[in-house]
């Protein structure tokens, strides 16, 4: 069993660790599960795993965004959990599309200041490598050593050029506040000063206008 190999790998002083790692095939059982919306089962080496697979699709998005020069972002808030998905372009007109992360700062202020917070928030998780990772074998797990990316996170920035908001006033402020229009009441930076559209989702727009 994995147990014992790793008894035996201690007990002989082995320090390779991928002597304990699953193998591909449990790896892609997890991913294709998690691809049809399946949760995994609740204990550590799953969530691990989970974690693992999430860094390699994080990898592959910042290896794209060091190269891209647009991106437009979709952000829509909902139960106090900020959502947000990109899709950017290349100079050699690559595209990709995906998701940058939840964000939560808002929710002790969930106005347009909080809102820029939490965008922030998820921009700085995104550039974030080895974020967290959770407790699971013996390490090590340098929890210390994961810090933003700062070359990364302010080429993201500066490269956002479209926001897609809903019809919500706090939502429209806070793409002002972001790209420096509006001034912020906690004096906060602009974190999109590139800015150059916020399209709005017109479906949400009608729902709340029909309530």
């Amino acid at each position: 069993t994995d147990e014992h190999q790793r008894a035996l790998a201690s007990y002989f002083g082995f320090t390779d660790k991928a002597i304990a790692a699953p193998s591909r095939e449990e790896m892609l059982r997890l991913l294709q599960a998690l691809q049809l919306g399946k949760p995994g089962e609740n204990h550590s080496k799953v969530h691990a795993m989970t974690w693992c697979l999430s860094e390699a699709l994080l990898d592959i998005g910042r290896q794209f965004m060091r190269k891209a020069v647009t991106l437009a972002m979709g952000r829509d808030d909902r139960s106090q959990r900020l959502l947000m998905r990109f899709t950017g372009a290349t100079a050699d007109l690559e595209v990709r599309s995906g998701v940058l992360g939840i964000g939560t700062a808002h929710r002790e202020r969930p106005d347009a200041d909080g809102i820029n917070s939490a965008t922030r928030e998820v921009l700085e998780q995104f550039c974030t490598s080895r974020r967290k990772p959770p407790s699971h074998g013996g390490g090590p797990y340098n929890v210390d050593a994961a810090s933003v990316d700062s070359d990364l996170f302010n080429h993201v920035c500066s490269i956002i050029e479209v926001i897609a908001v809903d019809e919500e006033a706090a939502e429209l402020k806070a793409a002002d506040i972001g790209r420096g229009r509006r001034g912020s009441a906690l004096e906060l930076q602009p974190i999109t000063p590139n800015l150059k559209f916020v399209t709005r989702d017109k479906a949400h727009g009608y729902r709340r206008n029909g309530q």
